[in-house]
């Protein structure tokens, strides 16, 4: 590749970052803290609805406590509070 041309890539990639800096400084916090709270509760609801013999399928014993979609679900619930309330 010549110099030129990645010369020209980072004047495009500079311009369409700068365009996503300012859409993104552009929102109001509580926007943002909700989209990633909102994200943070699609993945803990993905984790539970994951097949049980998918996520324990070499598990010796089948517990409520043994079953790592349920902690995975306490700690985004965790970090979903954390992250509202700080």
């Amino acid at each position: 590749m010549s110099l030129s041309f990645l010369a020209s890539l980072g004047e495009i990639l500079a311009g369409f970052g700068s365009a996503i800096k300012e859409a993104m400084a552009a929102l109001p916090i509580w926007a943002v803290r909700a989209g990633l709270a909102a994200m943070l509760l699609a993945l803990a609801i993905w984790c539970l609805t994951l097949p049980r013999r998918y996520v324990m399928e070499d598990a010796k014993r089948s517990t409520w406590w043994n079953d790592p979609r349920r902690w995975a679900a306490l700690v985004l619930a965790i970090q979903i509070a954390l992250y509202l309330s700080l």
